[in-house]
């Protein structure tokens, strides 16, 4: 769950008012639409009044009346498609921009923060359910106000026009409106803020069962996780329950009030026009403008509702904006030395100060040469692939890559320069094509010649579509071997000069690991490879082997 840092009420709303004071004109237009459409509302019972008094007094319909009261529709359409042109399209512009923004600060945060708080389960929620409230704060919410501002104002000051006593009379329970309406909108905050919570904790849940399920096969402990996602659906079934409850008590709150003055108005209003204060024309009008301000304060109950759930969820996304980034997204050193793939000193790692992980007196990695890793479960063999990488950097000691601390080399020369491949290969449902080339544009040959490097070539010509065949959500289509080499070649097609296999290879016969690293050998003889396996014959085709067992290296020389 998002705690800390948290954003104030103070500084929600400054982001609030950045953004459209940002973009005066769109919202200035959409505003001026929303108030034009309103007054043009307001008119169409007043010009259908002059129709009936005149015909109840000529027995006749004014053509110019009857124009006129066409000339307001079409006025009508112009203002309606005017603010849905501009308020609408910024309402959908600062979801998607929410949204991007989400990621964006994700990818610069540490990797701790995605296990204590930040979890999938939560960016989901984030990047779904709050945007999509977030968002009506910088659309609709003008909309909603503009409406009840004019349309609600502008009736009254017809209604008063009509007739002062009929208009009090009318309007005397209106004010229990708003009374109840801000009672109910301080019990749906709290509720929303729960069932926001609970859905995080649900996704968490689901996400956890699927992975379980897509790395372990967990049949004796399958009814556990059917407890746990049970009891969680359960849960946030009853809080949004809860809170729909709430909500659907806006209906009444903002209907009775309208509903007993309109029985007010039928009961002073006919007589009234029987007495001949009023006209049937005004009687008329009047009974439409009564309607027209009842839509407006039903608005007000979903306007307060919405503005609060829309900020308590813009809130928890400004939490996630304020998130300090990694350091070591702020490095800006450059490597010295491009002969010195790795350099490591007296390398200690720890989540217990009391147990070390990992100790690691001296080791190094020279350009072109292959290094293997060994050691029993536990001895820290995938914590130092991270750290090589640049993603662990909880460490004490010296990490040098091209001759540059690891904690301040900067974190593109990192991506550049270095590739993990490690044990769990992640693909995505997308084309071979697409799960290759990511982020960059590559030839047709530039991705068969990296596939050939990986033995894939024979495999993936059999397909139909060639590298335009779809692989399935986590590569399903593919073999385990063939899901391991796929990603190798994706990390080899950015041309990495230090490459770190951790268990990469683990899915793939002997025969065919001996000849991806005879192609590497021969297609890219600088490259630098740091392998970890449990198997002998995959460290055999290693110039040098270090043994992490005991937590500290014996080298031992091939």
């Amino acid at each position: 769950m998002i705690e800390t840092p948290k954003a104030t009420m103070k500084e929600t709303l400054s982001h609030w008012l950045k953004h459209v004071v940002s973009r005066p004109w769109p919202y200035l237009i959409g505003i001026l639409g929303v108030a034009g459409t309103n007054v043009v509302d307001v008119f169409i019972p007043k010009i259908i009044q002059w129709n009936i008094d005149t015909l109840d007094k000529t027995r006749s319909f004014n053509p110019n009346l009857i124009w006129g009261l066409v000339a307001t529709f079409v006025l009508q359409f112009a203002c309606r498609v005017t603010w849905r042109r501009f308020l609408a399209m910024q309402s959908f512009k600062a979801a998607r921009n929410l949204k991007q923004k989400v990621w964006d600060t994700a990818r610069y945060l540490p990797l701790s923060l995605f296990h204590k708080r930040l979890t999938r389960g939560e960016l989901i929620n984030l990047s779904t359910s709050d945007v999509t409230s977030a968002q009506n704060t910088f659309g609709f919410f003008f909309v909603a106000s503009t409406d009840f501002l004019f349309l609600f104002t502008l009736s009254i000051v017809f209604m008063f026009n009509i007739s002062v006593k009929l208009t009090l009379i009318s309007l005397i329970l209106f004010p229990i409106i708003p009374i109840l309406v801000f009672y109910l909108c301080e019990k749906e905050s709290h509720l929303y803020k729960e069932s926001q919570d609970s859905l995080t904790r649900l996704n968490d849940t689901v996400d956890s069962v699927v992975g379980a399920s897509k790395l372990m096969k967990l049949q004796p402990e399958a009814p556990l996780w059917n407890q746990r996602l049970s009891e969680a659906s359960r849960t946030y079934q009853q809080k949004r329950k809860t809170l729909l409850k709430t909500e659907a008590q806006f209906g009444p709150a903002t209907a009775l009030p309208p509903a007993i003055s309109l029985v007010f108005f039928l009961f002073y209003g006919l007589s009234e026009f029987k007495t001949g204060n009023i006209s049937l024309g005004q009687l008329v009008a009047f009974h439409t403008y009564l309607f027209m301000i009842a839509d407006p304060l039903s608005e007000l109950g979903w306007l307060v509702s919405d503005w609060q759930k829309a900020f308590t969820s813009l809130q928890r996304l400004l939490s996630v904006f304020k998130e300090k980034k990694d350091p070591i997204f702020s490095a800006n050193e450059s490597a010295t030395n491009p002969q010195s793939p790795l350099l490591i000193q007296r390398l200690q790692f720890s989540y217990d100060e009391k147990h070390p992980l990992l100790k690691l007196p001296h080791l190094t990695i020279n350009k072109g040469e292959r290094l293997g890793i060994r050691g029993e479960v536990g001895s820290g063999k995938s914590t130092l692939a991270r750290i090589v990488a640049g993603i662990e950097t909880r460490y004490d000691g010296t990490v040098k890559v091209f001759g540059t601390e690891i904690k301040s080399l900067k974190n593109e020369e990192i991506r550049q320069r270095i590739s993990l491949v490690d044990q769990n290969p992640f693909l995505f449902g997308t084309s071979i094509r697409e799960n290759l080339s990511l982020d960059r544009s590559l030839k047709d040959e530039e991705i068969w010649f990296w596939l050939d490097t990986v033995d894939l070539t024979q495999d993936f010509k059999k397909f139909p579509n060639g590298l335009d065949s779809f692989l399935g959500e986590w590569g399903i289509n593919l073999s385990g071997g063939q899901r391991q080499r796929l990603t190798l070649a994706r990390a080899l097609c950015r041309k990495p000069e230090l490459l770190i296999l951790d268990d990469a290879l683990s899915a793939i016969d002997v025969v065919t690991e001996e000849k991806i690293i005879s192609r590497l050998e021969k297609n890219l003889k600088d490259l630098s490879v740091l392998l970890i396996s449990h198997r002998e014959s995959s460290l055999a085709l290693c110039h040098r082997q270090v043994d992490l067992s005991h937590h500290h290296s014996h080298l031992e020389l091939n």
